[in-house]
């Protein structure tokens, strides 16, 4: 049977999915994180996949999911007219939002298929 390789809309059938791929019932190396994070006062279902050891889980913890669990962003814009100061709320895009606060630009690729996602990353 094979898996599918495309990138669906829902994060279950990706969760499963990367279970199957990977084995994850009897391979304790692979980390499959559910979690919440909350933008524009929406949550949002996400999920971190990572092999063990070769991350440090500490700095994962720190500066991927306790910003991303923590933050509850409104943008606005503020003009001033005659003086007066005028601030309008602004919705966040969640994908541009990760993209210019949490992710290293030159990190960012957009992927179709697990494969792009899994097979892009080169290890050096």
């Amino acid at each position: 049977e094979s898996i599918p390789n495309i990138i669906s809309t829902s994060l279950e059938t990706n969760l499963n999915n990367l279970k199957l791929r990977y084995t994850a019932s009897i391979n304790s190396d692979i980390i499959l994180r559910k979690f919440k994070l909350k933008l524009n006062n929406k949550i949002y279902d996400a999920l971190i996949v990572c092999i063990d050891g070769m991350i440090d889980s500490n700095l994962v913890n720190d500066f991927l999911l306790k910003p991303l669990m923590q933050t509850n962003s409104v943008a606005s814009k503020s003009l001033n007219i005659n003086g007066v100061r005028i601030t309008k709320k602004v919705k966040l895009d969640l994908k541009q939002y990760i993209h210019d606060t949490l992710i290293f630009q030159n990190d960012v690729n957009d992927a179709k298929t697990l494969d792009d996602i899994i097979m892009r990353r080169k290890l050096w």
